[in-house]
C-alpha cells in the first residue's frame, strides 16, 4: 500500500515536472501542458508495472522537451524582436519565423513519439478513456475559444 502510494506520488510529480513544452498550448509563465494531466492519469487507474513504464518514457523524454521548450521560448523572443523591430525587415521576420516553426515542429514529433510509446503501455480501455478526455478537452477549448471571439466581437 505504501509502495503504492510512493509510485503515485512520484508519478504525479514526474508529470507536474515534465509539464508543459507543447506546442498550442501555453499558460501565462509556463511552458504548457503536460503530456495527459495527473487527473486523467489517476482516472487511468494504472498498475504499479504501468506506472513504473509511464516513469521510465517520461524519464527518457524529459530533458530533450525541456531543452527544446527552452529553445522555442528563445526562438518566439527573436520572433517577438524581429516583428517589433524598428525598421521592417521581412527577411528577419521571415526567418525568425521559421527557425520558431523548425523547433515548434521538433517539440510536436517529440510528443508524438512519447505519446506512442506511453498508449502501448496502456490496455484498450484505458486508451478509450485517454481518446475521451482529450476529445472533452478539445470541446471545452473550443467552447472557450467561441466565447473568447463572441465577447472580442462586442
Amino acid at each position: 500500500m505504501v509502495v503504492g502510494l510512493a509510485v503515485a506520488v512520484v508519478l504525479g510529480g514526474a508529470l507536474v515536472a515534465a509539464a508543459g513544452v507543447f506546442p498550442g498550448h501555453h499558460r501565462r509563465g509556463g511552458l504548457g501542458v503536460g503530456v495527459m494531466g495527473l487527473k486523467t492519469l489517476i482516472e487511468l487507474n494504472l498498475s504499479d508495472s504501468q506506472k513504473n513504464q509511464v516513469l521510465e518514457i517520461l524519464d527518457r523524454y524529459q530533458q530533450e522537451r525541456r531543452d527544446t521548450a527552452e529553445r522555442l521560448l528563445d526562438a518566439r523572443k527573436d520572433l517577438a524582436t524581429a516583428a517589433h523591430a524598428e525598421e521592417f525587415d521581412e527577411n528577419d521576420i521571415r526567418r525568425a519565423f521559421r527557425q520558431a516553426s523548425s523547433i515548434q515542429e521538433e517539440l510536436f514529433v517529440l510528443r508524438t513519439k512519447m505519446m506512442v510509446e506511453l498508449k502501448a503501455v496502456l490496455n484498450s480501455e484505458q486508451i478509450e478513456l485517454l481518446r475521451d478526455r482529450r476529445s472533452q478537452r478539445t470541446e471545452k477549448m473550443r467552447g472557450s475559444l467561441e466565447t473568447w471571439i463572441q465577447n472580442r466581437g462586442e
